[in-house]
């Protein structure tokens, strides 16, 4: 019979150093309406950053448009993209989010 210790009461946070990791607002990225035969809305929020990167890639990774934008912005995209399947990239310092598109 092999005794384990007992685990520790409660839910346990990552520690750096001993202080708890706490992770600040991170990034939320919506994309409206999707799939759509026009544009999109991007709008990007609760960064640490005002200030984001947004790429748009093929499923083949090539990007086909880039361009910085600023949170809580809305952002039309889309209408130059020929019908297909594309990638948002949007980066925010080390923090990147990464959603599909369909235009038909």
């Amino acid at each position: 019979i092999v005794k384990l210790a007992p685990c520790p009461a409660g839910p346990t946070a990552p520690t750096t150093k001993g202080l708890p990791i706490v992770s600040s607002n991170p990034m939320e990225v919506k994309v409206f309406p999707n799939p759509t035969a026009t544009s999109f809305n991007l709008q990007v929020s609760n960064t640490g950053s005002k200030e984001v990167k947004v790429n748009i890639k093929d499923l083949q990774g090539r990007v086909i448009k880039s361009f910085v934008t600023t949170t809580f912005k809305s952002n039309n995209i889309g209408n130059e993209l020929n019908a297909g399947v594309y990638m948002v990239e949007v980066l925010n310092g080390e923090e990147k989010k990464v959603v599909r598109l369909v235009k038909y």
